[in-house]
């Protein structure tokens, strides 16, 4: 019996879905004019970083045109900004990538958008990225959410404290747009050889109002050393005193320009404490 011959297939069934090919609507919200630029603000805190500004705008005579641009931020969380000329056209995504250097959340804070005008003559526009970006997750439009500089984890970091000479009372500042969050502090007090008794104070001040001070139950005598630790929570002080404990409130948020510092009555010229170390949640102030 012969094998009747194959149909091809046709399709007999009209498309339910149509396209259209005249009259398309914009495909982004952004359309940027020949007036108009893109432009970026950095505050940053880690050494040697380096981003890249990538995206692509579709123009009515070429179709779509990738663009890239470098961008170096500062080091000291100052703000830093850059504009760049870009193809008029609709603005169809943006990323920022970092290109060197390794920042953790909460060292590298971004914004990029549109602007009319360049240096002190820029008038922004929109915003189109605003947040961290790291080493190991870019951000972009569309698609990541719009933060502001003190919004969700900051970044760990062991800060080590100035080395005070003897006689002196330690005194920590936050730096120039920086924000903590204190979780521990640690220093040592070594006493001289005259007989006192000290007892040692946190206090927390915003360099010139104290909020804060709390001290510690246990007296430290002559000719010991004692380390004190500084927390939200834990157990204070022990019955052999050598170390003690002095807990400042939960989630206490220091400024920039606040400081944390030792008071200690009866300290005696001899006495010395080590440089302090904490450990703290930072944010950029933006």
């Amino acid at each position: 019996m012969a094998t009747p011959p194959v149909t091809p297939y046709r399709g007999t069934t009209p498309p339910k879905i149509s396209f259209l090919v005249a009259g398309v609507p914009p495909p982004s919200p952004w359309y940027v004019s020949p007036n108009e630029r893109l432009y970026i603000r950095s505050r940053n805190s880690a050494a040697g970083v380096r981003l890249l500004i990538r995206g692509h705008v579709l123009r009515a005579e070429d179709g779509v045109n990738p663009f890239e641009y470098q961008h170096t931020p500062g080091t000291d969380r100052s703000l830093s900004t850059q504009d760049f000329a870009i193809p008029e056209g609709f603005l169809l995504d943006l990323a920022v990538h970092v290109d060197a250097g390794t920042p953790r959340r909460g060292q590298s804070f971004v914004q990029v958008g549109i602007a009319r005008g360049s240096g002190a003559a820029r008038v922004p526009l929109s915003v189109c990225i605003s947040d961290y970006v790291t080493v190991a997750a870019a951000i972009g439009w569309p698609g990541s959410p719009l933060r502001s500089s003190v919004e969700g984890p900051g970044f760990m970091r062991v800060v080590t404290g100035t080395d005070p000479a003897a006689g002196v009372e330690i005194v920590e500042t936050v730096p120039t747009d920086a924000r903590w969050k204190i979780h521990g502090i640690s220093f040592i007090l070594a006493t001289d050889g005259n007989v006192a008794n000290r007892l040692v104070s946190v206090v927390l001040d915003d360099g010139t109002s104290t909020y804060f001070r709390a001290s510690t139950p246990n007296a430290q005598v002559a000719n010991t050393s004692v380390r004190y630790s500084i927390a939200p929570t834990g157990v204070i002080g022990d019955s052999q005193v050598v170390a003690q404990q002095l807990n400042v409130p939960i989630g206490i948020v220091l400024f920039q320009g606040h400081r944390y510092s030792t008071l200690t009555s009866s300290i005696q010229v001899g006495d010395n404490f080590t440089a302090p170390v904490a450990y703290v949640e930072e944010w950029i102030e933006d």
